[in-house]
């Protein structure tokens, strides 16, 4: 019998002084990686939109095609997706 184990699930940090983990952050979100769809959820922090764009080339260098962003903000669910593809604008 075999036993494997497939990571599905991450973090992604951010912040203005940010490099490695440990670095201080403003920001972090869950990430649950299904294929090459990310889906992002459970935010705190603040974020700009250059890190915005930081998560989406981190995403994308990830082989991340797909994003699916869920947030909750007074009371509303707010779903929004993103082809990753198409993020290369700066």
């Amino acid at each position: 019998m075999g036993a494997t184990l497939h990571w599905t699930e991450a973090q992604i940090r951010l912040g203005s002084e940010h490099i490695k983990y440990g670095d201080p952050y403003e920001a972090i979100l869950t990430v649950q990686r299904i294929g090459d769809t990310a889906h992002l959820s459970g935010g705190c922090g603040t974020m700009p939109r250059k890190g915005q764009r930081d998560i989406l080339r981190l995403l994308k260098a990830a082989g991340i095609k797909r994003l699916v962003w869920e947030r909750i903000k007074g009371g509303q669910r707010k779903s929004m997706q993103v082809s990753v593809a198409r993020t290369d604008r700066r």
